[in-house]
């Protein structure tokens, strides 16, 4: 069962959001600085005492070295389901290009189907699926109903 506000009325949230550099720029992440695109300008705020804390996805968070210092992971959540599903458009021909940004979803796409090529997009899951006109197949994440 999810916590609520009404399981501890007496805390008082605040909720802001920080749009990150990875949410913004569309090109590779190692141009900006790689995992720490997405948690750079919310452990600024975390600093400088903005924010009292931060929620991030696991998959997102650069290693301890890479972080400043004074940041520590106050907990981490059980984990959804891992799997990724592959979304291919009708009768796709040999070539083509499935669009994923994560170098480990590329690597496993060329070993288990070296038919198919795979191409970096980034953009939330909606996004990515409406390219699917264009004829590109897309290489998503399973996310819990």
């Amino acid at each position: 069962m999810p916590i609520t506000r009404s399981h501890i009325p007496d805390v008082t949230l605040d909720i802001h959001t920080i749009t990150s550099e990875g949410d913004i720029h569309r090109g590779p992440l190692s141009q900006i600085g790689g995992k720490g695109a997405f948690t750079r300008r919310a452990d600024e705020h975390l600093l400088d005492g903005r924010v009292s804390a931060t929620v991030a996805c696991a998959k997102d968070l650069p290693s301890a070295h890479d972080r400043a210092s004074g940041i520590t992971v106050g907990a981490v959540l059980p984990r959804e389901d891992a799997r990724d599903v592959l979304v291919l458009p009708a009768g796709h021909p040999p070539g083509t290009r499935v669009g994923t940004s994560a170098p480990r979803r590329a690597a496993l796409l060329r070993a288990l189907y070296p038919k198919l090529t795979p191409v970096p997009i980034r953009g939330n899951a909606d996004s990515r699926l409406a390219r699917l006109d264009a004829g590109a197949a897309r290489l998503l994440a399973v996310t819990p109903e």
